[in-house]
């Protein structure tokens, strides 16, 4: 089971809440993608060694231009355009050499301020957890810069490959459901007014921005076995999606069926969550500890594609270009699923904090 999610900046989801549902996801799912404008120091992290000098240069300039002390920026194209004549010079006089070898030590303390801030921004922001999971395929970045509009079109794109191929689950934050309305709460159906969705919960975790890599890993192990009959059963019917339309109106209605197949697992998986030695650590220590819910949703896959119009990652003529492309390959009235989060103890999301300016 692979999870996808999707943020830009007009998109309304916190950072916090991606960074949740990074930890969730790599709990339950074989492997999760995030497309995002927010984790572009976690790759830098990962990638250092294989960063262009020049770039590092241009990241010590965005992340101390402000801060005391820091080397000035006329000092800097100075001293480094300097050293790149030396090392091209053919025939240098001993002096010269000794220039260099100065010029490539002052540029590597450069570096290494540059090294030590995202490294600070890792323990920070609690992002550092993520890299061994990135080296293992767990976890994947597709990263672009929040200005960059240039990226929107790839989004695009990311989006109908996923729609038309059908091999990932589309994961939300829980605002989602403040653009759909869910017909288990309701009697009365309005196909004019309202998008419709089924959803159920399949358990409940606490909030693991605390703890280790070891720590997430074990619990990962174990939920692994804990969640495979559950996978299959998505998996198989997901395979199933293109000859399963969403049919809801005043007269009949098809969801329950689904819906029965997937709240089966509510019960297991519910006792697995309360049994978890590290939950009950949380819940005796922790009492303010916000527990988070993994649902799922079933409508149509129009709906859902409309969900990204409605949050914002995409304005209503992408979507209308998206829904075309996708119906080419499928019926975009089939039924589609995917997970999402919200709190267990209200609907509000962690405030936005600033995932680059850290110093230090």
């Amino acid at each position: 089971m692979k999870l996808i999610t999707f943020k830009n900046l007009n998109s309304n989801i916190s950072y916090q809440n991606e960074l949740t549902m990074i930890r969730m996801g790599l709990i339950f799912s074989d492997s999760i993608k995030m497309v995002s404008c927010n984790f572009n120091t976690l790759q830098m992290v990962k990638d250092f060694d294989k960063i262009p000098e020049r770039k590092l240069l241009n990241a010590y300039y965005f992340f101390y231009k402000d801060a005391e002390g820091a080397v000035p920026e006329s000092m800097l194209e100075s001293n480094y355009s300097a050293l790149k004549k030396l090392r091209n010079k053919r025939g240098k006089r001993k002096e010269e050499i000794k220039v260099e070898q100065n010029l490539d030590r002052w540029i590597k303390s450069v570096i290494a301020e540059v090294k030590k801030h995202i490294d600070n921004y890792m323990i920070f922001s609690k992002e550092g957890v993520f890299l061994d999971f990135l080296e293992d395929d767990s976890l994947t970045l597709v990263n672009h810069l929040p200005g960059d509009e240039s990226f929107q079109a790839k989004m695009v794109d990311y989006l109908i490959e996923s729609f038309i191929h059908n091999d990932v689950i589309h994961f939300f934050d829980e605002k989602i459901m403040s653009n759909m309305k869910d017909l288990i709460d309701e009697d009365e159906i309005d196909m004019e007014e309202e998008v419709y969705i089924t959803t159920g919960s399949l358990l409940s975790i606490p909030d693991l921005k605390d703890f280790s890599y070891n720590q997430l890993r074990i619990i990962r192990n174990e939920f692994q076995v804990l969640f495979k009959p559950l996978k299959d059963v998505i998996d198989s019917w997901m395979k199933e999606m293109d000859s399963d339309e969403y049919l809801i109106d005043e007269v009949k209605r098809n969801d329950g069926i689904d819906f029965g197949r997937l709240n089966a697992f509510n019960k297991i998986l519910t006792d697995s969550g309360e049994q978890n030695i590290y939950f009950q650590s949380i819940r005796n220590s922790d009492p303010l500890n916000q527990f988070r819910n993994l649902n799922y949703g079933i409508t149509s896959i129009k709906n859902i594609i409309n969900n990204y119009e409605r949050i914002r990652l995409i304005t209503e003529e992408e979507e209308s270009y998206i829904l075309e492309q996708v119906s080419f390959k499928r019926n975009i009235n089939n039924t589609g699923f995917f997970l999402y989060h919200d709190l267990t103890t209200n609907n509000e999301t962690v405030d936005e904090i600033d995932p680059v300016l850290i110093t230090g």
